[in-house]
């Protein structure tokens, strides 16, 4: 394998011998360490506004492919974000656990389900929702930072904040944040073009109030700017 080094927050493959689609050998952090609190239930957002989330469906054919869109939908993700993750995670294979015992789609560590209040993981909507739940709070507590939430969620939020909120220097957690953001930023399963993909990468990591403040702002200055105008002050 190639070396691989974290520049800044993103991972970058700095030889050209890397297999993107290569199976990877799990050693999950240890998620008891360094764990901010999560709510012992956790509530799904309410509806963002449509600009907030990718609306390109996955193939029919893709295995949990509609529940994969749906639970996305419901925590304000790129659908497209989190059928890589799944890819690199599990292959859409519900039923596999890790040496580690993370399990199913999203591979997810029994500690990490029953933190947000999921504790059957062999099933697959409780399973997705618990992935999709803890990637959603470790966007909002990276600040929406994409490769930082995505490392955290391989190899824990302590193991980022430990070193100093960058990519830590394993190279499980390097190869796994590559492998999911060549997948991510890859042709869109919509066949939507690479701008749309930077867009909706915008859009993965947003938080609707993020966006409902930003909107609120900007009808505000245009509201001052009119009121401003020389036409509205003749009048």
């Amino acid at each position: 394998m190639g070396l691989l080094l974290a520049c800044g927050p993103v991972a970058l493959v700095c030889a050209q011998n890397i297999e993107l689609d290569a199976p990877l050998t799990w050693t999950r952090g240890d998620l008891q360490s360094d764990i901010s609190p999560a709510p012992a239930t956790l509530v799904p957002p309410s509806s963002p506004p449509p600009s907030a989330i990718s609306v390109a469906p996955s193939p029919p054919l893709l295995p949990y492919g509609p529940l994969i869109d749906s639970v996305a939908r419901e925590y304000h993700l790129d659908p497209r974000l989190l059928h890589a993750m799944i890819h690199v995670e599990s292959r859409y294979q519900q039923d596999v656990v890790s040496n580690k015992g993370a399990i199913g789609l999203m591979q997810v560590m029994p500690l990490t389900g029953a933190r947000f209040g999921y504790t059957d993981l062999s099933n697959a909507p409780d399973n997705l929702r618990a992935g999709a739940a803890y990637l959603r709070w470790l966007l909002d507590h990276f600040d929406h930072n994409l490769e930082l939430s995505i490392a955290a969620y391989n190899a824990g939020e302590g193991a980022v904040k430990k070193y100093g909120r960058e990519i830590p220097p394993y190279p499980e957690t390097q190869t796994y944040v590559t492998r999911v953001m060549a997948r991510y930023r890859g042709t869109p399963m919509g066949g939507a073009a690479p701008d749309q993909a930077r867009q909706s990468e915008v859009r993965a990591t947003e938080n609707p109030s993020t966006a409902l403040r930003s909107a609120t702002v900007f009808l505000h200055t245009l509201g001052s700017l009119l009121l401003a105008s020389p036409e509205h002050q003749d009048g």
